[in-house]
Formats: C-alpha cells, sequence, structure tokens
C-alpha cells in the first residue's frame, strides 16, 4: 500500500520529505516521477507463492534436499497424490517488478532445471492471511 503522506495536519512537501529521510523506519522512494512514502516493514513484505512438483520414481527425497538449498525455498512437503512435492517459496516485493514475474522467472530457471523434476503448477495467491511468523 502506497500512502501520500504521513500527516494529518497539511505541510509543505519539501518539509515532508526533510522529515521522513530523518526518521529511522522511514523511506523515501520515486515511483513514476512521485515520491512514495513507505515504512520498512512495507518495503520488506514477503511474497509466497506454491509450486506443485512431479518428480522422477523415487527421487522424492533427493529433489526435497535440492531444494532446500535454495534460499527461496522455506518449506518442502511430500505428499500422495497426483503430484509428489509441494514446495513454498518466498520472494521480496518490489515497486517495480511484480512477485509474480520473480517467482515464475525462480520456477523456471533453478526448479525446473532439475534433471529429476517431471512437472511443476505454481500457486501464487492473489490474498493471503497467514498465523505463521
Amino acid at each position: 500500500m502506497f500512502h501520500a503522506g504521513i500527516y494529518s495536519q497539511p505541510r509543505s512537501f519539501r518539509t515532508d520529505v526533510r522529515h521522513c529521510i530523518k526518521l529511522k523506519n522511514l523511506k523515501v522512494g520515486i515511483y513514476f516521477k512521485r515520491f512514495v512514502f513507505m515504512s520498512a516493514k512495507e518495503m520488506t513484505r514477503k511474497a509466497r507463492a506454491f509450486v506443485l512438483i512431479e518428480t522422477d520414481p523415487g527421487k522424492e527425497k533427493e529433489v526435497m534436499e535440492k531444494l532446500l538449498k535454495f534460499d527461496q525455498v522455506k518449506e518442502v512437503h511430500i505428499y500422495s497424490g497426483e503430484m509428489d512435492l509441494i514446495a513454498v517459496l518466498e520472494t521480496e516485493r518490489e515497486i517495480i517488478v511484480p512477485s509474480s514475474k520473480r517467482v515464475a522467472d525462480f520456477v523456471i530457471d533453478k526448479i525446473q532445471s532439475l534433471s529429476e523434476i517431471q512437472d511443476t503448477e505454481t500457486i501464487i495467491p492473489t490474498y493471503s492471511k497467514t498465523k505463521w511468523v
């Protein structure tokens, strides 16, 4: 969520920018030639995606170990069904590059390049709530 301002009373634009730069927990960015104020927490939010993975028969644990070596992969689970594994990915949200593109690039470049993987299906939630920390 982009915030155009952080004050309840109007101030000059120059005063707002100078004040925000002094504050440790706020950062100023430029987006389409307009200033955007976001808290440090908003700038470091994560985007989560789920990748269903079909592997070669008997290679589930081997693929699981390979996937866990990537920083973006936070969890991997083996389950029974059409696919063999589900991997939970976490990437940083950015202003310019959509998180869906970052996830797609990671799945294509890293996960699908593993020789033991036959097929993948990626799920990118549009809205999520979680109790996990």
